[in-house]
C-alpha cells in the first residue's frame, strides 16, 4: 500500500511558473507529487476537520484537482488563472477551504422528495441520488449515457468501486484525464438520473 504523503523532490525546488505549466499539461509525476506530496497535509487537514462528501484524503485531493483544472468557457480554469501573488501552497489551502465550504452549503440545502413511500435526495453527489436505485435500474441509466467512454467511467468508479489508478490503467489513459472525464461523465449521468426519477 502506498504511503502518504509521497516525496515531492521533483517539484520541491521547481520554479512555480514551470510547475503550473506542467500541471496544466497533466504531467503525471508532477501532478501526483503536487497533490499527494506537497499539498497532502492540506487535504488531510480539511478531510479531518471540515465537511466533505469524500471517503478519504486522496478522494478529496482528486476532487479539488478536478475543481482547479475544470474549464468553464469562456473562463479559464482556476489553475490557469493563478496569478502567483502568493505561494501556490497557500493558494491551494484557500481553494480547498472554499471547496469544502461549498460542499457544506450544498449538504445543508438538500431537498427531499417522497414518492411511493421512497425518499430521494436531490444533491450534487452521485451516491445520494442513486442510493435508493436498485442495481438493474442503475445499469439501465448508465446505458443511457451517449458516450461509451463516459459509460465505462461511471461503471468502473461507481459500480465496481475502482480507484483512479486502476481506471487509468484499464482505460489506457493518464490519471488526470480520467479525473476530468469522470467529472464530465458524472454531470451527464446526474441529468439522466434526475430525469428518470422526475427530480426537478
Amino acid at each position: 500500500m502506498k504511503k502518504y504523503p509521497i516525496p515531492f523532490t521533483l517539484i520541491e525546488k521547481m520554479d512555480r511558473h514551470e510547475l503550473v505549466k506542467r500541471l496544466l499539461k497533466h504531467m503525471p509525476a508532477e501532478t501526483d507529487q503536487f497533490l499527494y506530496g506537497m499539498n497532502y497535509n492540506t487535504f488531510l487537514h480539511f478531510f479531518k476537520y471540515y465537511y466533505t462528501d469524500c471517503d478519504d484524503t486522496i478522494e478529496l485531493a482528486d476532487e479539488v484537482y478536478v475543481h482547479i483544472i475544470e474549464e468553464e468557457p469562456p473562463k479559464k480554469s482556476k489553475l490557469a488563472s493563478f496569478k502567483f501573488r502568493c505561494k501556490i501552497e497557500y493558494w491551494m489551502w484557500v481553494v480547498t477551504q472554499n471547496f469544502c465550504h461549498t460542499q457544506w452549503r450544498k449538504h445543508r440545502e438538500l431537498t427531499y422528495f417522497d414518492s411511493n413511500e421512497d425518499s430521494y435526495i436531490h444533491d450534487d453527489r452521485i451516491i445520494d441520488v442513486t442510493i435508493e436505485i436498485d442495481r438493474d435500474d442503475f445499469e439501465k441509466m448508465i446505458d443511457m449515457i451517449p458516450s461509451e467512454r463516459y459509460r465505462k467511467l461511471i461503471q468502473y468508479k461507481d459500480l465496481e468501486g475502482l480507484n483512479y489508478d486502476e481506471i487509468a490503467e484499464i482505460m489506457g489513459d493518464k490519471k488526470p484525464n480520467c479525473y476530468k472525464a469522470y467529472y464530465q461523465a458524472l454531470q451527464q449521468f446526474k441529468k439522466i438520473v434526475f430525469k428518470e426519477m422526475e427530480i426537478e
